[in-house]
């Protein structure tokens, strides 16, 4: 889980000081009962400093002139009842909801060394009385991430708060988790250094699961695992698991979810999936791979239906959606007619009824137009809510080749859109979560 985008600091205001480790904006339960007086937030400091502490949240604003000492630095309303023994900086007028903002400022308020965003994030169950701070946790090769809490230290938790999982002032500490490297260094996202991220002694195992035909396995791994192609070599050409189809990578017993796309490269890059104009509804799809895609070979599928893709002409012919020319006037020439996606191309599938809209997005590598083959949805209608998922056929097999949404997964993820949303990928990510897409208006592009 990620509390939220993390700011990207680029800028000379930025001073890397200290950094916000840890949110716990619910609290404890101790036994049955709620414990709001245990929310806190932890700062990591490299060093003795004086930084202004802001917290946004709810309808308050706070600030705190803060004497950070090196480690963690804990701040409650009050001394923390299911971790006793920890030191905390008490602030009487401190409080969390479950969506705000964190800044920590220089005291001349000229630099900044952390900015986090957290919404709703962590576990908040009342139903069964449990509760999960959000933790900032490094990867293999360096990365910081955001998980939940898990595998507290027991002689440092109370004994009765069984249903709390928090580290305030000590090791953050999570379930074993994959985790995709991103790096211009790296390979692509469609080869990309994964690593496998556990606590101590727990076993190296993951589960591979994948759509078609439906099976799963478990298989030991090692600490790390560097490359993809290592991943393929050592556990899919030792399995049934065919290597163009799309594979799911699940630590055994941990969280998270990682998605390899079929070897085609072709993503779902963006959905329309909730128009002003229902019957404009679309999506979008690139060719990250070496090689052209015959558009005919694919298929999508949303929860109830599937379609072929085509070339707008092979179904309409010469005959263009209505106002397509007054809606989206361009300097280069649309396509119509070409049933090949190549290299590094885009191109927009678009319900056989839209008509007098624009879209988005034009250049002269996002300019092919395709559609469906037969029915007059995509799908069944693209719901506000629904997963997409995209297949090819290979030798007269159809091989699943990626998702939006991940429903064919054992852990699917739903987006709802608002009327004229558009959920986009995010560049060099494949879709493995919720994080991986971002959402805007198209009135604003």
């Amino acid at each position: 889980m990620n509390p939220g985008k993390r700011t990207e600091i680029s800028d000379s205001s930025w001073n890397k000081v200290a950094e916000v480790s840890e949110i716990s904006w619910m609290g404890s339960y101790d036994g049955n009962s709620s414990i709001s007086a245990d929310r806190f937030i932890e700062i990591d400091s490299g060093s003795a400093s004086s930084q202004i502490l802001e917290i946004i949240s709810g309808t308050k604003s706070y600030r705190f002139l803060t004497s950070l000492q090196p480690g963690k630095n804990v701040f409650s309303i009050g001394k923390l009842i299911c971790f006793p023994n920890v030191e905390t900086w008490i602030v009487p007028e401190f409080n969390l909801s479950n969506i705000g903002k964190i800044r920590l400022l220089s005291t001349d308020e000229k630099n900044w060394s952390d900015w986090v965003i957290w919404d709703s994030m962590g576990i908040n169950s009342t139903s069964q009385k449990l509760r999960r701070s959000v933790i900032k946790v490094k990867t293999l090769s360096g990365k910081s991430v955001w998980k939940n809490s898990a595998l507290s230290d027991s002689l440092e938790r109370k004994s009765s708060c069984v249903g709390t999982e928090a580290s305030p002032g000590y090791e953050n500490r999570t379930f074993p988790f994959l985790y995709k490297e991103y790096s211009e260094n790296l390979n692509s996202i469609l080869d990309p250094w994964i690593s496998f991220n556990f606590t101590q002694s727990q076993a190296g195992v993951i589960e591979t699961f994948k759509y078609q035909p439906n099976f799963s396995i478990h298989l030991n791994v090692s600490k790390f695992l560097s490359l993809w192609s290592e991943l393929y070599i050592k556990i899919l050409e030792n399995t049934d698991i065919l290597k163009n189809s799309m594979t799911y990578l699940i630590p055994l017993g941990g969280e998270g979810l990682i998605g390899i796309p079929g070897s085609s490269g072709v993503l779902i890059s963006g959905i329309y999936p909730n128009p002003s104009v229902t019957t404009n509804e679309w999506f979008s799809i690139c060719n990250l791979g070496s090689g052209s895609v015959d558009i005919r070979s694919l298929e999508i599928r949303d929860s109830s239906s599937a379609d072929r893709l085509v070339e707008y002409s092979f179904r309409f012919g010469n005959n263009l959606p209505v106002g397509w020319n007054d809606f989206n006037p361009s300097t280069f020439t649309w396509s119509f007619g070409d049933r090949f996606l190549n290299s590094g191309e885009c191109g927009y599938v678009l319900s056989p009824n839209f008509k007098n809209e624009s879209v988005p997005f034009s250049s002269v590598t996002f300019r092919k137009i395709f559609t469906i083959d037969k029915t007059n949805t995509i799908g069944n209608g693209i719901g506000k809510n629904e997963g997409l998922d995209l297949f090819q056929e290979i030798q007269g097999v159809l091989f699943h080749i990626h998702s939006y949404g991940n429903q064919l997964s054992p852990f699917p993820f739903a987006i709802d859109a608002e009327t004229d949303d558009l959920i986009l990928l995010k560049e060099n990510r494949t879709g493995d979560s919720i994080f991986d897409y971002e959402i805007k208006k198209k009135e604003r592009l």
